[in-house]
């Protein structure tokens, strides 16, 4: 029994364990699980974080797309370029469309800012306000308070003379007599209780009772508070000089609204007692103001009014009363009255045994063609504030503390909203408070009964039962004491703190007026900053202006400057277009290139700059008049050397052929019959050397100088190991590409390259290793063959052709410096006419053979003038100007025509190390012989050695 039970208590144990097993097996399960709904979420929302951010950037680029097609089509335009000396070439057509473009884009962003800066400006000066609050506290907060304190005592000190003032016996009930109708009984009480003398009623005139003209300017004479007191006044005798109303004359004298006494709210005025109801113990009446833009009370608009008969036995509905005028209201100048007033009257509770209405419920409905004082017509808006509002008075029984009070005068117990004076002003019950409920009931609270709509009047008084004002329960800065609410047995004032001493009054009250100063300073601050905003936005607008007349004068002035070059473009174009015209069979990429620009040529070429439209590729294309068949074979000799060279700093040369031009007459035969060769080559846009090193010339070193030599010199040696001499060699003919540039013409889009076009990048050995945009790419054009086509030694010209630019000839060429087609001025003559003035002049030659084998040997025989070494000289002149930052031009001579060296390199800057006196040595000699060669010298500046 002992080993059965061992075993169950085992089997527990082990189904215990195993249970266990298994719940911390699904706890983790669950926990995984949880993990990976938490992954997955955080995985779905970054994934959907990336979609929306994906769509706002192709929504960018979608409106970027958009706003590059409209600029796209509506810079379109054919293009005019031309250049001024020493400047890159530019479309002056361009500038004007993007001076349009950019006209165009101001304006709209102009417009669209002006829309939007008075909304902004208003947010600006809101966002403003706390912080500028919470500055003037850091800053003005003591003086503040101190200011506060100082103000307070003296307002208090007024109030005191005040109420001195009021306690005199003249004063009748707490007011002043003044504006008062008084009877005379009254003013002799007042009189016996002062202990002053009686009154005197006027006996006399100072002028005559029936001189009506004369009354008001004695009546001016008088003291406007002792005529409107009705008090006489005395001379010393005894008599009294007040002058005495005409009988026929109404009293003039300024309206004086209408005053409450203060016991129980008494307004004394005057009045018919029929019409009005005066001697009825019940009614009310309803008095319509106009209101200037100051917010006093000012025209008298008209009268409606309830007599008692009336109030018992109200009409059912809305009526119209008309309006009337008002006894009770004398004006200096009154306002005509017209118009009606819709009111509905109506009695809630009512009296059955006796028949008799005890409550009412008032409601003030509209107006309608009130007197025109500053109206406006129904649905137009106006910047003028509201101007019309009534006052309603009441005279009968009314409610204090739970009883029934009688109100024997008439008393002010409610006045509406101000509206607009249009043709039917409407209230609103809920905004304007023309609902009201009576009889009123008296409130020791403060009531929003002033000038202006929103504030109130401290001390309590009538009101109806529906507009008592809700008790104030906090303290807030600025606000006003609060009164109890019940009128009997504690009367004194309660404050939100609940403060009755006179200690904690006038704290309370230096609170409200420091309050008052911080918001004047706030405001104030704001306005600056307002006027601020608002300044700088009128200089912006100057400065959109200014720079506006800047582009402007700008385009002006280079339209005024470009007018002779764009004509001669124009001319430029239509050669172009003749040649395309005449030549017979022209070669496909010739047929559809478009002209850009025409340039000037040193010889008899015409040189044009075009563009292929297909590929948007820029070619140089020079058209070479030829007169004789040797010079046709030396050109085509030098062509086919020159496309055999892969060499990265030569102009490459896309396209040569020969051809066949045909004119004709008027009668349509054939009057000139001539051949033109036509090159094609790549156009390269840069800058030159000098205008490089001079951008660059504090950055310039040694090893940079070095570098951009080596480049020049490496195109010089690829000619001349192809049999080719350049002979025009000059500071303008080698090109400096800046990579990463922009230029005014499109960039040539040249194809990707080859193996051999990459192996002949690498081959301009001497460049220092320097990322790609630190690299300046020269290049070698401006062929002298392809302006002239005469060999060198050509006994047509009798060397007169050898040479292209005349400021780098060297001594062996200068012999022939005066010839024509080397004096290095431009011609702008047409092709034709050069043609057809040769034409007699052009003989057969039989050298022409002679001049092939010199096409393949640079080293000519004794008796030509011009041999590769030519070349090298030129290349020093032009490295003289250049390492001179353009100060010498030509080279020094001594008295026997050679080049002083030594004054050559004394005018070297010091920036130049030494290595640069060798390589003058090497190129600058007298003596073709002793100069070095192309090969000589770019081993020379490509080694590390002498520097």
């Amino acid at each position: 029994m002992e080993a059965a039970q061992l075993a169950k208590q085992r089997k527990a144990e082990r189904d215990e364990k195993r249970r266990q097993r298994n719940l911390s097996r699904q706890g983790v399960t669950e926990e995984e699980k949880g993990d990976g709904a938490d992954i997955d979420a955080e995985e779905a929302a970054r994934q959907e974080a990336e979609r929306l951010l994906e769509e706002q950037k192709k929504a960018l680029e979608a409106i970027a797309r958009a706003a590059e097609r409209e600029k796209a089509w509506f810079m379109a335009h054919p293009h005019k370029f031309i250049r001024h000396p020493g400047e890159p070439a530019f479309c002056i057509v361009c500038q004007e469309k993007e001076n349009e473009y950019w006209m165009k884009k101001h304006r709209e962003e102009e417009g669209q800012w002006r829309e939007g800066f008075d909304a902004q400006l208003m947010e600006k000066v809101e966002n403003q306000e706390g912080p500028c609050r919470e500055c003037v506290e850091l800053e003005l907060k003591p003086e503040l308070l101190q200011q506060a304190k100082e103000t307070v005592a003296a307002e208090m000190e007024a109030e005191e003379r005040l109420k001195a003032e009021e306690s005199n016996p003249l004063k009748m009930m707490g007011r002043s007599m003044k504006g008062l109708k008084m009877s005379s009984m009254k003013l002799f009480s007042a009189a016996q209780s002062s202990g002053n003398k009686s009154p005197l009623a006027p006996n006399s005139s100072a002028i005559d009772d029936n001189d009506e003209e004369a009354w008001p300017r004695e009546l001016a004479r008088i003291k406007k508070a002792i005529v409107g007191s009705g008090l006489s006044l005395v001379d010393p005798r005894g008599k009294s000089i007040l002058p005495k109303r005409p009988p026929k004359k109404a009293a003039i004298q300024a309206y004086v609204p209408p005053v409450l006494t203060e016991g129980n709210g008494k307004e004394e005025d005057g009045g018919d007692g029929e019409e009005s109801g005066e001697g009825d113990a019940l009614g009310m009446r309803i008095r319509v103001w106009h209101r200037d833009s100051a917010g006093n009370r000012a025209n008298f608009l008209g009268l409606v009014s309830f007599t008692e008969e009336e109030m018992m036995k109200p009409p059912k509905g809305m009526r119209t009363y008309p309006l009337r005028k008002d006894p009770a209201v004398v004006e200096l100048e009154p306002t005509a009255v017209s118009g009606s007033l819709v009111v509905m009257l109506r009695a809630t509770h009512s009296d059955r045994k006796n028949g008799s209405n005890s409550h009412w419920r008032l409601e003030i409905m509209r107006a309608s063609k009130l007197a025109p004082i500053e109206s406006v017509p129904n649905g137009m808006p106006s910047e003028k504030p509201p101007n019309v509002f009534c006052e309603v008075y009441y005279k009968g029984p009314a409610r204090t503390d739970s009883k029934l009070t009688p109100i024997t005068e008439w008393t002010l117990i409610a006045h509406t909203g101000t509206k607009q004076n249009t043709d039917s002003p409407q209230f609103d019950k809920e905004t304007d408070s023309t609902l009201m409920e009576l009889p009123p009931v008296w409130t020791d609270r403060d009531i929003p009964r002033c000038q202006f709509d929103g504030q109130v009047q401290e001390g309590g008084g009538w009101v109806p039962r529906n507009q008592i004002p809700p008790e104030q329960e906090q303290a807030s800065p600025g606000s006003s004491p609060q009164s109890s609410p019940k009128r009997g047995g504690n009367t004194e004032k309660r404050f939100p703190f609940g403060a009755k001493s006179a200690e904690e009054v006038v704290q309370f009250r230096n609170v409200v007026k420091y309050n008052e100063l911080l918001g004047k300073e706030v405001q104030q601050r704001l306005e600056m900053f307002k006027y601020a905003m608002t300044a700088e936005e009128r200089e912006r607008k100057c400065m959109a202006q200014e720079e506006r007349q800047q582009r402007a004068t700008t385009l002006a002035i280079e339209l005024a400057r470009s007018g002779a070059l764009v004509a001669k473009q124009t001319e430029y174009s239509r050669v172009f277009m003749r040649l395309l015209h005449l030549v017979q069979s022209p070669p496909n990429i010739l047929a559809r290139l478009r002209f850009l620009m025409g340039e000037e040529s040193r010889g008899g070429a015409q040189k044009v700059m075009c563009e292929d439209p297909a590929t948007g590729k820029v070619f140089t294309v020079i058209s070479t008049p030829i007169l004789r068949k040797e010079d046709e074979t030396f050109m085509l000799l030098q062509m086919n050397s020159l496309f055999g060279i892969m060499c990265g700093n030569l102009v490459r040369i896309v396209d040569f052929s020969v051809h066949q031009l045909r004119d004709f007459n008027d009668k349509g035969f054939s009057s000139v019959d001539e051949r033109v060769a036509i090159g094609v080559l790549d156009y390269i846009e840069g800058i030159t050397v000098m205008q490089f090193l001079e951008r660059n010339w504090e950055n310039v070193t040694n090893d940079g100088l070095r570098d951009l030599l080596c480049q020049i010199m490496n195109g010089i040696r690829c000619l001349h190991q192809a049999g080719i001499i350049h002979r025009n060699i000059h500071a303008d003919a080698v090109i400096v590409e800046l990579p990463n540039t922009q230029n005014a013409i499109k960039k040539r889009t040249a194809a990707r390259p080859t193996p051999q076009q990459k192996q002949a990048q690498r081959s301009r050995l001497g460049t220092t290793v320097k990322p790609a945009h630190q690299i300046a790419s020269c290049y070698l054009g401006d062929y002298w063959f392809l302006h002239n086509p005469r060999s060198v030694g050509c006994s047509s010209s009798q060397g007169r052709a050898d040479w292209g630019a005349p400021s780098t000839m060297p001594p062996e060429a200068a012999a022939h410096s005066a010839a024509p087609g080397s004096s290095g001025v431009s011609t702008s003559t047409s092709r034709i006419a050069a043609v057809v003035a040769r034409r007699h002049q052009s003989t057969a030659d039989s050298s022409g053979m002679e001049f092939a084998e010199q096409g393949h040997q640079p080293h000519q025989k004794l008796g030509d003038k011009v041999t590769d070494r030519s070349d090298i000289f030129a290349f020093g002149v032009c490295l003289y100007f250049w390492v001179t930052k353009g100060l010498h031009r030509s080279l020094p001579r001594n008295s026997r025509g050679e080049v002083d060296m030594d004054t050559v390199k004394r005018n070297i800057p010091l920036k130049w190390n030494k290595w640069l006196h060798s390589l003058f040595d090497m190129c600058l000699q007298m003596k073709p012989e002793n100069r070095a060669t192309s090969k000589d010298i770019h081993t020379f500046l490509s080694s590390r050695f002498g520097k």
